[in-house]
């Protein structure tokens, strides 16, 4: 005869009984005790329900990671459109070839010139944030104060500009 094992021991092998991982005698002696004992069937019942939980929070973030993917395909459709409009508008503009290549290339300066003064520290931001919430890592607060420092003076000399020039 079997030797009877404790209910302490089957809740610690519930887990990877449900997550199928157990050999072939483990779940023989897991599934003997969940018809003989309510107690470990209940706490079965509730790890199976909360591991289902589980299964549709990752299919919703796979749904997020779509939508996101989505956002950024159309983001750089509407950026490569916008400098190809820019483009044509430029010569069909310009009187002069030069002059057409001239203010393009200052227009792709600006345009550079205003990702590195405020997008970039801001999308840096924005991701250290995000990266120091889901490590909880108190260096990586650093990297959020920097940011913070150079979207501020970024800022700050942008607005200066506009006041005294």
């Amino acid at each position: 005869m079997k030797e009877e094992i404790s209910c302490e021991i089957i809740k610690d092998l519930l887990p990877n009984y449900i997550d199928n991982v157990l050999s072939n005698e483990g779940k023989e002696i897991v599934e003997e005790h969940l018809n003989n004992c309510d107690s470990c069937r209940k706490e079965y019942e509730i790890l199976r329900s909360s591991i289902e939980i589980d299964t549709v929070d990752a299919t919703k973030i796979n749904y997020l990671k779509k939508i996101n993917l989505k956002l950024l395909i159309t983001i750089i459709s509407l950026l490569v459109v916008t400098v190809i409009s820019s483009m044509l508008l430029t010569f069909y503009t310009e009187s002069n070839f030069d002059e057409g290549i001239m203010t393009l290339l200052f227009s792709m300066f600006a345009f550079i010139l205003i990702i590195v003064k405020f997008a970039l520290p801001l999308v840096g931001l924005v991701f250290s944030s995000i990266y120091l919430k889901n490590k909880r890592k108190k260096i990586l607060i650093i990297p959020v104060i920097l940011f913070s420092i150079w979207l501020f003076e970024s800022i700050y000399s942008y607005i200066y500009n506009l006041i005294h020039y």
